[in-house]
């Protein structure tokens, strides 16, 4: 049996030259972008595996969806633009879908635009929100998608 995940990574300031319209998951090149693809490959996986995106620009979005180069960043004012739309999303995606595990790899600002976690997270999910700086996430990052590829 596969285990379901979720997996929500925040945007990256860093990205690819771009022309025009790319995937997601194609664009972003940040820490987080680049420990999930090293593991992964360089296509976002199929299978037990869902993961979202939490955009400054676009809200949650899919890796597959084609999004422009943009440079802004998650303020107050957008997390709360974009919460009640995340919100809804997820919340549709976890009564489709039960999930044995969450992971949420994303700042404070961006986190404020998915809480209260309650709202959208069933109570029998586990969401796991990393503590520490960018190193801990990392660390954390890699070691929940290593369980993933070798389980």
């Amino acid at each position: 049996m596969v285990d379901n995940r979720l997996l929500i990574l925040s945007c990256s300031s860093r990205k690819v030259a771009a022309i025009g319209a790319v995937s997601a998951w194609e664009l972003y090149d940040g820490v987080f972008f680049r420990v999930a693809k090293k593991t992964l490959g360089s296509r976002p996986p199929m299978g037990g595996l869902h993961i979202r995106i939490l955009s400054a620009k676009y809200g949650l979005i899919e890796p597959e969806s084609m999004i422009e180069y943009y440079d802004e960043k998650m303020s107050r004012e957008l997390a709360q633009m974009h919460r009640e739309y995340c919100i809804n999303q997820l919340s549709r995606l976890c009564k489709r879908t039960k999930f044995d595990s969450a992971l949420v790899v994303c700042g404070k600002a961006y986190v404020a635009s998915l809480s209260p976690i309650s709202e959208w997270a069933p109570a029998n999910l586990a969401v796991e929100l990393p503590p520490g700086g960018i190193g801990k996430k990392l660390q954390r990052l890699k070691g929940w998608l290593q369980e993933l590829t070798t389980s």
